[in-house]
């Protein structure tokens, strides 16, 4: 019962809240709901101590996160942020038979990681570790991706299964029984998270070598590895994982099973046809288009980053159109209309099926890029818009587009500054440490964002289209403003290895997120 006024504190009250304090009271926005339940389907909804201790006895899994609705155990309902709490299961792993909480303490302190707060044994021999944060986090979308990132880390370096990662997820109710440690330590969020920079910036050290779309994937030391053989708590895992990798490199599925059929028949214990079969059904079958990175790690023990590329969708496939792409249904309905169209612009914006304001945007740029001309005459409704293309004569020499007569040497890159000229160092990171070519497979718009960042930092195109891929990898959707703003630092060319590059950009765009989120 301790443990709960522990970990819960005053996210719950003592007792119900009488009929007159529920009218008297408005919405509550700090206390929040405890899910228990005996199977994982079938829950109930606490949120009082004295219904919690009653109803604990009967049940045998609690969520150490509370909700705000009574009705929906979603990561999306989720208030409060309690508790970090690491699955150790050993089911399936006979390296781990036997396994005692000493073994996971040494553990724990091997990987740094603070003290827990609580250790509790599951019947099956395996371990809930808790850790309590020193105040309760309120469950905003960036702390909880923080939230499972700092999990899947914490997992992967004492053993925990990397399937229980969640901030949503149940858990063993704690009891007299299956108590095996507690300790009165309390860690602050802010310090798990700063423990996982640190080991996610060792790890990218340690190794910088990176499949990147489908080039170098299977012949990565890591898959390699595992294309070997595994021992028996692996070879599930490892099967479906292999099944996903030859899928993003492209093979059929037939071609996948033969590949992994040969796998399996070098296995000192191998699994049955029926379940490679089973594997590779549901990796083609699946919507994911490549084999999880985390979990090559895992089964490898190997440094190993990967993101799969695609292409560009076509235009049908997209709910939204490029500006692009408007301009130029503009400029091709002009030639068919002679070059010149004269009317409301409203009525031109209907024939071309956009939106008025879509239309007002995409001429406004036409006419920036001296495309086309317009001229606008009378008032209100009467007035009639006549928009012509710009004829360009050969020979009309342009001041923006004219090249001058002495070329500089392709080596020497000057830029001007206050009183003259100054030479600007180039980029001495080796071409062959970064993936080129990627730019490619970027629609048109970012295309222009990472030249520009190129244009104005002195940096190779490649490799900002390289730097932008691994940063997306790492922290999904990324700020472009704040992104632009510190790729284009003065400095980053005197950079001489991609490795010092990466690990400088990515600490500063984890100190911003943490900032801002």
């Amino acid at each position: 019962m301790n443990a709960y006024r522990r970990l819960f504190q005053k996210q719950l009250t003592e007792m119900p809240k009488t009929k007159s304090q529920c009218q008297s009271t408005q919405y509550d926005h700090e206390h929040g709901w405890v899910f228990v339940s005996q199977d994982c389907k079938n829950f109930k909804a606490v949120r009082t101590y004295k219904t919690l201790f009653a109803v604990s006895q009967d049940y045998t899994y609690f969520t150490p996160n509370t909700f705000y609705r009574n009705d929906q155990r979603k990561e999306t309902s989720l208030r409060w942020l309690n508790a970090l709490v690491v699955d150790i299961d050993v089911k399936g792993y006979p390296e781990k038979t036997g396994m005692t909480v000493a073994d996971v303490l040494d553990q724990i302190e091997r990987a740094g990681l603070p003290e827990p707060s609580l250790v509790v044994q599951t019947p099956s021999g395996g371990f809930h570790v808790y850790f309590y944060f020193t105040c309760a986090k309120r469950a905003f979308p960036k702390t909880i991706e923080f939230y499972k990132r700092v999990q899947r880390e914490a997992a992967l370096h004492i053993e925990g299964d990397l399937c229980s990662i969640g901030a949503e997820r149940w858990f063993r109710v704690p009891t007299a029984e299956n108590v095996v440690y507690e300790s009165h330590n309390r860690v602050q969020f802010q310090e798990l998270v700063d423990w996982m920079i640190i080991q996610q910036e060792g790890q990218r050290a340690a190794s910088r070598q990176i499949a990147i779309g489908q080039g170098g994937l299977l012949s990565h030391p890591a898959i390699v590895k595992l294309l070997e053989g595994v021992e028996k708590g692996k070879r599930d895992n490892t099967c479906y994982t292999l099944a996903l990798a030859f899928k993003a490199t492209g093979y059929s599925r037939e071609a996948a099973e033969m590949r992994l059929r040969e796998w399996n028949e070098r296995l000192e214990q191998p699994m049955t046809l029926l379940e490679v079969k089973r594997k590779v059904c549901s990796a083609f079958q699946g919507s994911k288009k490549g084999p999880a990175a985390s979990y090559i790690r895992m089964l490898s023990g190997m440094a190993f980053s990967y993101r799969p590329l695609e292409g560009a969708k076509a235009r049908e496939d997209r709910q939204r159109t490029h500006y692009y792409e408007w301009e130029e249904d503009v400029i091709r309905f002009l030639e068919q209309e002679g070059g010149l169209i004269c009317g409301s612009q409203r009525q031109l914006a209907q024939t071309l099926g956009m939106s008025f304001s879509t239309l007002k945007e995409v001429v406004k740029r036409l006419i920036d890029s001296r495309r086309i001309e317009m001229a606008v005459t009378g008032k209100g409704r009467g007035a009639k818009t006549t928009i012509t293309i710009v004829q360009v004569q050969e020979g009309s020499g342009d001041s923006l587009s004219a090249q001058p007569k002495n070329e500089p040497v392709s080596y020497t890159l000057i830029d001007q500054v206050v009183g003259g000229y100054a030479l600007v160092p180039l980029c001495s990171i080796p071409v062959t440490s970064y993936s080129s070519g990627l730019l490619d497979s970027f629609s048109p718009t970012l295309q222009d964002f990472i030249s520009k960042i190129a244009e104005r930092s002195w940096l190779p195109t490649d490799l900002v289209a390289y730097v932008y891929i691994y940063l997306e990898g790492e922290f999904g959707t990324l700020p472009h403003v704040y992104l632009y703003d510190l790729l284009t630092t003065n400095g980053l060319c005197s950079y001489r290895r991609i490795e010092d590059l990466l690990c400088f950009v990515c600490y500063e765009l984890s100190a911003y997120l943490q900032e801002v989120g």
